[in-house]
């Protein structure tokens, strides 16, 4: 564990805990946690990680616009199911974003993990897509992509990331419980 790890993990706590309670503020955190996780993850040849995160830095701008603006009265997204229309496509970028970080990591670098790195982050980023866009579901990829994700850090000796990522799985669990109720309560007052 180093500096940059622990900043990286401790900016990576504060932006799920601020996600999970919909604080606009989780965008601006998820940036500093990732400028810090290039680093490490490129340390650790993890490379589609390290490349995650830079994805991660543009998705938390784009998060950061639709939570304030992203809705046709300009209010921002509001907490819901992820629409049945989307999961055909959801499933289709996962597979080809996996395919093709595993085909690019085995072909032009020295990853000893290319299978793992590369789910890892293609459920990353369909898990980011999804909460930007406040659908519900992205806590259960997020709790899936989070646990898979624990033992491949531990693999690599990332032992801080690793604890940070069993955190995460917890939080992704309360984050699903909190959106699940927030939806509820929602659609309960619409009925009204």
């Amino acid at each position: 564990m180093d500096a940059t790890e622990l900043i990286g993990s401790m900016a990576g706590v504060l932006f799920v805990i601020l996600a999970v309670r919909q604080n606009i503020w989780t965008f601006p955190v998820a940036i500093v946690s990732s400028l810090f996780y290039i680093v490490v993850f490129g340390r650790q040849t993890l490379y589609a990680d390290a490349a995650l995160q830079i994805m991660f830095i543009a998705l938390a701008v784009q998060g950061w616009y639709l939570w304030l603006r992203g809705s046709p009265d300009r209010h921002g997204v509001v907490v819901r199911r992820t629409p049945r229309w989307a999961w055909v496509p959801l499933a289709l970028s996962l597979a080809a974003l996996v395919a093709g970080l595993y085909a690019f990591l085995v072909l032009f670098t020295d990853s000893n993990v290319p299978q793992l790195d590369s789910s890892i982050t293609g459920l990353s980023l369909v898990s980011q897509f999804m909460m930007n866009r406040k659908w519900i579901e992205n806590w259960v990829l997020w709790i899936v992509t989070d646990a898979f994700s624990v033992g491949v850090y531990l693999y690599k000796g990332l032992n801080l990331t690793a604890g940070f990522y069993a955190f995460l799985t917890v939080m992704a669990g309360v984050g699903l419980w909190s959106w699940r109720k927030e939806s509820r309560t929602v659609v309960a007052a619409q009925s009204v």
